[in-house]
Formats: C-alpha cells, sequence, structure tokens
C-alpha cells in the first residue's frame, strides 16, 4: 500500500450481489475505495493489472480457478497486493492454505461489515491476519493456532504420508535428503502433539489440513 488517502480495493466473488453490495459498502467507509468488482479469476487477474489495487477481496469458491490458487497468481502478478480471503469455510485447515498460498487476512463470509473494514485496514502482505469472528471458542482458536503453524514443507509431507507416500519418496519429491524430511516429519507431529505417523494423519484430516479422507501407511 503506498501513501494514498484511500485503500483502493478490487472485490471478487462470482456473487454478483454480494460483490456489488460488498463494494458499495466498503466505498462509503471512510478512508476505503472499492476500485473494481469481478466475478471470477480469469477477471481479477486482468482487473488487478490494470487496476494495480492494495487489496483484494477474493472468495475461495468460484467457477474455474479457486480463490486459492489465483492467490498465488495475484501476489506474484502484483507485487505488494493484500489478499483478503473471504469464505464460508471456518476449519482452520482453510486458513492454513490460505496463508501458504500468499493471503494477507481470512475473515468469515458473514462476518460484520466493521469487521472486514478493520481486517483490511489492518493486511499488509507477508503476515496473516484472522477475523476474532471465524472462531466461534477458545478451542477453535487453539486448533486454528496449531494449524497456522505448519510449514508448507510440513504440509507437504503430511499429504504425502496422507496419500501412503513413503518418506524416502516424500524427500525425493521434496529434493531433500530423508534425514532432513524426517526432521520435518518430527517437527510436524510435535505440533500436532501426535506420536505417530497415522495420528499425524488423523490429526490432519482433523484440523482440515488434508481435504479429503486419507488412509495412512
Amino acid at each position: 500500500m503506498d501513501s494514498r488517502t484511500s485503500l483502493r480495493v478490487l472485490v471478487v466473488d462470482d456473487h454478483r450481489a454480494f460483490a456489488e453490495m460488498l463494494g458499495f459498502a466498503l466505498s462509503t467507509t471512510g478512508g476505503m475505495e472499492c476500485v473494481g468488482v469481478c466475478s471470477s479469476a480469469a477477471e481479477a487477474m486482468e482487473a488487478a493489472a490494470r487496476l494495480q489495487p492494495d487489496a483484494v477481496v477474493l472468495d475461495i469458491e468460484m467457477p474455474g480457478e479457486d480463490g486459492l490458487t489465483a492467490t498465488r497468481r495475484l501476489v506474484e502478478a502484483v507485487p505488494g497486493v493484500a489478499v483478503v480471503i473471504v469464505s464460508a469455510h471456518r476449519r482452520p485447515g482453510w486458513v492454513t492454505r490460505a496463508a501458504h498460498a500468499g493471503a494477507a487476512a481470512f475473515v468469515p463470509k458473514d462476518c460484520p461489515l466493521q469487521e472486514i473494514v478493520d481486517v483490511l485496514s489492518s493486511a499488509r502482505p507477508g503476515r496473516m491476519v484472522v477475523a476474532a469472528s471465524a472462531w466461534t471458542d477458545a478451542g477453535e482458536a487453539r486448533e486454528a493456532a496449531v494449524a497456522t503453524s505448519v510449514t508448507p514443507r510440513e504440509l507437504m509431507v503430511l499429504d504425502g504420508l496422507g496419500h501412503g507416500t513413503p518418506i524416502k519418496r516424500i524427500a525425493r519429491d521434496l529434493a531433500v535428503t530423508v534425514p532432513t524430511c524426517r526432521g520435518y516429519l518430527r517437527t510436524l507431529m510435535i505440533k500436532l502433539g501426535v506420536g505417530t505417523q497415522l495420528e499425524a494423519v488423523l490429526r490432519g484430516q482433523q484440523l482440515g489440513l488434508l481435504s479429503e479422507p486419507r488412509v495412512a501407511p
């Protein structure tokens, strides 16, 4: 974000009415300006390149390219942009995936407008802000803290385990040595609070770090 007085925001959601209402609401908020509304990732890429917004409010579920894939492309194409994920999903794993995609913030779709405004005002590339309303209780907040502590490499190890991939193959896929890969696994198990690979996969599934049921080796 630069020194301009208004935060320039691009809103992207396949529900056009929601996107337009949110864009209008943001434009009536002091210090914010909705510079465009899009209904697909393809539109968002073109608009972001042309408008160079400070922030992009982006839904996860859209036809064609999903919001997380679009997030990766946006942060590469528009340096300095803060991508704020707005989603009906609340499981901690979605926050983790959003963070790994390069998102700067995560807010639930049904949160109050003021909370979206507050998150947008504080969102900066390189760090993750999560709206307080994303969690309904302290237990969810603790789970989110665990999930977001998992690094991309550890998540890849977990995904490999979930697919029944041997450690040697996972290490080869990550282009690291087997001892290094086992180190990732040990750290992952400590973070998840488990003692076996099977427990790690089950805990990962519980936290939403694995998107579908898996069977550990």
